[in-house]
């Protein structure tokens, strides 16, 4: 009987032994367990500049007409941040200066635009408001001063949405507008639609359409926008280039004149926060704030 107990003690005792180190070999086998991601709310931003060439035609009816040309200036900075994976809030301030030749003096127009944006976005669509507000100073430059008359202000509240296509983005504002030109107030309505292609991550091609109607006292104003862009990423940088075209035609209903403008830019992009453009598009600052009308026209 003690011979057995002694041969079942050497047989045991090794097993035992040998189990930590089999336990911990076993362990070693199983996968790690992925760490726990944490859902931070995100920001994104950019810093653009731009510059180019405006063209004005102003057709005062009966064949009388005039034209010009001269410089245009675009800045503009957006950012935004998510507070959920879902809700986001988004900041934008732009400004305008164009400066058209004039027997010899120079004509300016300056604007300042700062909008803000509230909206609830999924891998699919965008819902979302906005409010605006800014004012623009009409001048002349004589002897390198800017004489700017600050009448011209403009404001808007309104909704807007987007829809993700696979690469393709639909966009569309509308909104109720007040403005007031050289101490003529206005209300009416403006809208916009826009259409972004991403032929890849990085580069992205827009075109886009917008409406304004403004009832003054005694006349109702018109505003048809057009134009279109490109814009540039360059891989694993935060710079972007881009190059645009803008129109404009501003016409009083029941009157034959009007003022177009055109103007072409080219700029650069300091990008902050999103890797591409396309993640810019569908979680990032991709929201935009109205374009007011040129109001080179006088409304009465």
């Amino acid at each position: 009987m003690k011979l057995r107990s002694c041969l079942l003690s050497a047989a045991v005792v090794p097993l035992l032994a040998a189990a930590p180190s089999a336990f911990a070999a076993d362990l070693a086998r199983v996968p790690a367990r992925a760490p726990v991601v944490d859902a931070t709310p995100s920001g994104d931003g950019f810093v653009s500049v731009a510059a180019g060439g405006a063209w004005v035609d102003e057709d005062f009816g009966g064949g009388d007409t005039f034209s010009t040309n001269g410089l245009s200036l675009e800045g503009a900075a957006s950012g935004e941040y998510n507070f959920t994976t879902t809700l986001g809030f988004q900041g934008d301030v732009v400004f305008r200066q164009q400066d058209l030749a004039d027997d010899g003096d120079t004509d300016r127009s300056r604007t300042f635009d700062a909008a803000a944006h509230a909206f609830y976005r999924t891998d699919e669509y965008l819902l979302g408001g906005i409010v605006q507000a800014g004012t623009t100073e009409l001048g002349t430059v004589e002897g390198g001063d800017f004489g700017g008359d600050a009448g011209l202000d403009h404001s808007y509240a309104g909704l807007e949405g987007q829809y993700f296509l696979g690469d393709l983005t639909l966009y569309g504002q509308a909104a109720v507008t007040h403005q007031s030109v050289f101490g003529n107030d206005a209300t009416g309505a403006a809208g916009t639609l826009e259409l972004r292609y991403f032929l890849t991550p990085n580069f992205k091609i827009e075109g886009h359409v917008a409406g304004t109607r403004l009832d003054f006292e005694s006349e109702t104003a018109d505003t048809l926008q057009a134009g279109a862009s490109a814009e540039y990423r360059f891989d694993n940088q935060p710079f972007s280039i881009f190059a645009k075209y803008d129109f404009s035609r501003d016409t009083i209903e029941g009157e034959p004149g009007s003022v177009s403008d055109n103007r072409v830019l080219v700029g650069l992009k300091f990008n902050l926060g999103t890797q591409t453009l396309k993640d810019r598009d569908r979680s990032g600052a991709s929201l935009k704030p109205f374009e007011a009308p040129s109001q080179f026209f006088e409304a009465e």
